[in-house]
């Protein structure tokens, strides 16, 4: 059993790298945190987009990849 670190969840990765724990029980904490940010409806993403990210929403949007960035950045910079 993985011992339970005493910051938040945010921090319990690296908590137990640095108490020297048994590697799988850091790997445990992140997969239990990647299922509780899938459970809650959210994905996680580049903060920049990839070239192949922006070449899809240009053609999705028959727009510019410098305006497919615009809008990811509208995006992301509303979500934060």
């Amino acid at each position: 059993m993985c011992p339970t670190p005493k910051s938040s969840q945010a921090g319990a990765l690296a908590d137990h790298i640095s108490a020297g724990d048994d590697p799988s029980c850091a790997l445990d904490e992140a997969l239990d945190m990647l299922s509780a940010v899938d459970s809650a409806g959210y994905v996680l993403t580049l903060r920049e987009p990839s070239a192949d990210m922006l070449s899809a929403g240009a053609v999705a949007g028959d727009i510019s990849a410098r305006a497919a960035y615009r809008i990811w950045r509208a995006m992301i910079g509303a979500s934060e």
